[in-house]
């Protein structure tokens, strides 16, 4: 028996420590470029707005990160927080190759 492929992906932006949609609600699909028709997720149609939002909340949120000692930024849990998880049963998400041209997989130390 073949498993059922995985669901589509959702995502949403990420701003000012919260996943939100499009300032408009409009959205898109992402299809495979293998063949179009495999649906890969829904993404947010981010406009102007949606840029603004993120401009203000980066500069907001900027003197406190700058005061922020560098080894407590670069703590693992801090910026792995704002990716989302991937679901059980998904493949993992290939990253791009490395220098010597090998393919890693996301989450790998190489």
């Amino acid at each position: 028996m073949t498993p059922a492929p995985p669901a589509p992906a959702s995502g949403r932006n990420f701003v000012a420590g919260a996943w939100i949609d499009a300032v408009t609600g409009r959205t898109f699909e992402s299809r495979s470029p293998a063949d179009g028709g495999d649906l890969v997720g829904t993404f947010p149609s981010s406009g102007a707005a949606d840029v603004a939002m993120a401009v203000r909340a980066a500069e907001t949120a900027f003197p406190a990160w700058r005061a922020t000692p560098a080894p407590k930024r670069g703590s693992a849990g801090s910026l792995s927080r704002c990716r989302p998880r991937r679901p059980r049963g998904r493949p993992p998400v290939a990253c791009p190759p490395t220098p010597g041209g090998a393919a890693r997989r996301s989450g790998s130390s190489t």
